[in-house]
């Protein structure tokens, strides 16, 4: 997907020579070492003269970004901008960054003024107290997890982990929003997250979805229970104007050209023995990553989870790393299958245990 010159790019990208899909960035002196850059500027006119960061995973895709970049030394491991203490102020960001994850450690900007379309802003800032009062951002996949974010989150768009809202509402089309504020508190009135019932017709959707399966710009799918694998979704994104820089829609039927999709993870060394989930960016699909555990090693030993309608939220979940000790609370996918046949009777829809075949008052037309 990369259009850019490159001139001189030593950048040891393994998915691509910096990844800039739809921009025309020179690149010149580049030398950072982007494992897995897929920053798409849309217009980018940046110099990039001495972009020495080590973006593993860097898929900044700002619409007009005209920064010169010309001191950016941050080393983000799998971030945009991970800068230790960052400081800044944000007042006047109006940049549109795709997938914006920028995870400052110390984080105290106010983000008082921020209108950037964050498409996939995930900024965990670890202590981030930013009120986000007057936060415009359109963010179509906002994982924000702060740790202690006390921000009033009255319109965030978010879906928050104890998040008690009704959806009633809910029209909004966010294929992977996977946003689980620590203690979020927000009433979410306004959520725009994909509920499991989401029966929004995505009609007009013109959001800026940087990893939205079906982010046509007219798209006309009915996503009646799932945005991200729509499975009669015949829409050409012919009129697509959204910034897709990792677009990984595997519609059944989509009759879309993709004639740049790089969901097939060509170096894909994920083991994954039995994983047949179809999750968008699981370790099975690897959209743009090898098995998406950048920095796991998931086995997904037992994982028979079929994600066919985006249910377990694997949207570059990396839950399934050997080494996840995490308690899977609100993972709603069927994981690890029953030990043995005769611990469960599978019914269609139904998960009974053994000990209800064994009630008396079924002894007559039951065997247990």
């Amino acid at each position: 997907m990369d259009t850019s010159t490159c001139a001189t790019d030593t950048s040891t990208c393994a998915m691509g020579t910096s990844t800039c899909a739809m921009g025309t960035s020179t690149c010149a002196t580049d030398t950072s070492t982007c494992a897995m850059d897929t920053s798409t500027c849309a217009t980018d006119t940046s110099t990039c003269a001495t972009d020495t960061s080590t973006c593993a995973m860097d898929t900044s895709t700002c619409a007009t970004d005209t920064s010169t970049c010309a001191t950016d030394t941050s080393t983000c491991a799998m971030d945009t901008s991970t800068c230790a203490t960052d400081t800044s102020t944000c007042a006047t960001d109006t940049s549109t960054c795709a997938m914006d994850t920028s995870t400052c450690a110390t984080d105290t900007s106010t983000c008082a003024t921020d209108t950037s379309t964050c498409a996939m802003d995930t900024s965990t800032c670890a202590t981030d107290t930013s009120t986000c009062a007057t936060d415009t951002s359109t963010c179509a996949m906002d994982t924000s997890t702060c740790a202690t974010d006390t921000s009033t989150c009255a319109t965030d768009t978010s879906t928050c982990a104890t998040d008690t809202s009704t959806c009633a509402t809910d029209t909004s089309t966010c294929a992977m929003d996977t946003s689980t504020c620590a203690t979020d508190t927000s009433t979410c009135a306004t959520d725009t997250s994909t509920c499991a019932t989401d029966t929004s017709t995505c009609a007009t959707d013109t959001s800026t979805c940087a990893m939205d399966t079906s982010t046509c710009a007219t798209d006309t799918s009915t996503c009646a229970t799932d945005t991200s694998t729509c499975a009669t979704d015949t829409s050409t994104c012919a009129t697509d104007t959204s910034t897709c820089a990792m677009d990984t829609s595997t519609c059944a039927t989509d009759t879309s050209t993709c004639a740049t999709d790089t969901s097939t993870c060509a170096t894909d060394t994920s083991t994954c023995a039995t994983d047949t989930s179809t999750c968008a960016m699981d370790t099975s699909t690897c959209a743009m990553g090898t098995s998406t555990c950048a920095m796991g090693t998931s086995t997904c030993a037992r994982d028979t989870s079929t994600c066919a309608m985006g249910t377990s939220t694997c949207a570059m979940d990396t839950s399934t790393c050997a080494t996840d000790t995490s308690t899977c609370a609100t993972d709603t996918s069927t994981c690890a299958s029953p030990a043995s046949p005769e611990q469960a009777l599978l019914l269609p829809g139904l998960l009974i245990p053994c000990s209800f075949c064994s009630q008396p008052f079924l002894h007559s037309f039951w065997e247990p």
